[in-house]
């Protein structure tokens, strides 16, 4: 726990302070805001937003703190592994042998964001790009989706796509991605409750989608809504997990999806990552002025957030400026929505924000 009287905004913190160990709890004083950091090894984002729920709940007398802290026994407080919440069997051959193929997608060329030719001198500094569009112009949004049975990440995902094809001047191309699929929906009873929001319950695949300038917007995102169906419910979606990262270990792609850091990765074109994190307030339940969410990039590709807190859907893009330029990946989101327009056949003009 500790109090930041530096006067910095929570945004402009959380991207300042050193690697974290494993949790910090901040409060900010002077602009009354709560930040909450978590390894993402140990948390998944929906979780850290249920965590920030139930510190906010204990703050307000809600509720009080049942677990005592005991020194030297922190392994034995981590949760169960999915592999375990979710009663997964063993991986078999045939199993084993799918994982191979899904992380052997991750061979095909794709488009991906163009990284800077020589970026060994250029500090590491993670940049957090923000979108914020308002409540008549989310309204709008949401309603163009579900009206084309889409969500507006379905919708972002096509427009990331397009937005690639744009900034490399092709008309068409392949474009990789990786599908961070949420079970806390339908991980059983007590998992699926805020005593395990401390806990990692994301399946994760890859894929490789056909994207061209002349294809239609919405046929493009009902074919990634089928695809993330699918996936969520493939009854081995967790126990294809090890025989993946399994595969993937110590090759080059690889390391960008497990997030190596350490070693110059051989490839200059890295993929563009969609993540839906949906309606926050479906896990912050307490009231609060405002909500953002971040992640703190450390390795060669890009995220792009997408949630709606305070009926105001975000855009959230990270990455980190020691491997890209910062006016580029601006122009790049600005891109990105300005497809997100033309897709969508609407006119918006919402405006974005660096915070570094």
């Amino acid at each position: 726990m500790h109090i930041d009287t530096s006067g910095r905004r929570g945004r402009d913190l959380c991207l300042q302070l050193s690697t974290l160990a494993g949790a910090e709890l901040y409060y900010l004083p002077e602009s009354r805001e709560v930040l909450l950091r978590v390894r993402h090894e140990l948390s998944d984002g929906i979780g850290s937003i249920m965590l920030l729920n139930e510190f906010l709940k204990i703050l307000r007398g809600k509720c009080f703190a049942t677990n005592e802290y005991n020194p030297g026994k922190d392994v034995e407080r981590l949760p169960p592994s999915l592999p375990q919440i979710m009663h997964a069997k063993p991986p078999t051959a045939e199993i084993i042998k799918k994982g191979q193929g899904i992380a052997a997608i991750l061979n095909t060329p794709v488009m991906g964001l163009q990284r800077r030719l020589k970026s060994s001198s250029i500090p590491q500094q993670s940049q957090r790009f923000e979108f914020v569009f308002n409540e008549d112009e989310t309204s709008i949004l949401l309603r163009k989706c579900k009206t084309n049975g889409i969500t507006i990440t379905h919708a972002t995902t096509v427009a990331a796509s397009k937005a690639l094809l744009d900034q490399m001047k092709v008309e068409h191309g392949s474009f990789g991605t990786v599908f961070y699929t949420s079970l806390r929906d339908l991980s059983p009873n007590p998992y699926n409750q805020p005593t395990y929001a401390l806990s990692n319950q994301i399946s994760v695949k890859m894929a490789i989608f056909p994207a061209s300038k002349r294809e239609d917007f919405f046929k493009a995102a009902r074919r990634i809504k089928q695809e993330y169906l699918s996936w969520k419910d493939d009854e081995d979606n967790v126990a294809t997990q090890g025989p993946i990262y399994d595969a993937l270990a110590g090759t080059a792609m690889g390391d960008i999806v497990i997030s190596k850091t350490s070693a110059e990765v051989n490839t200059d074109l890295n993929p563009v990552v969609v993540s839906g994190i949906g309606l926050t307030e479906k896990y912050l339940t307490e009231s609060v002025e405002d909500f953002w969410f971040s992640v703190s990039a450390g390795d060669f590709g890009g995220t792009l957030y997408v949630y709606t807190a305070q009926s105001k859907l975000r855009l959230v893009f990270v990455y980190n400026s020691r491997f890209y330029a910062v006016e580029n990946m601006e122009k790049y989101v600005h891109r990105v929505v300005e497809e997100l327009n033309i897709g969508l056949d609407i006119s918006l003009s919402a405006t974005g924000t660096t915070y570094s």
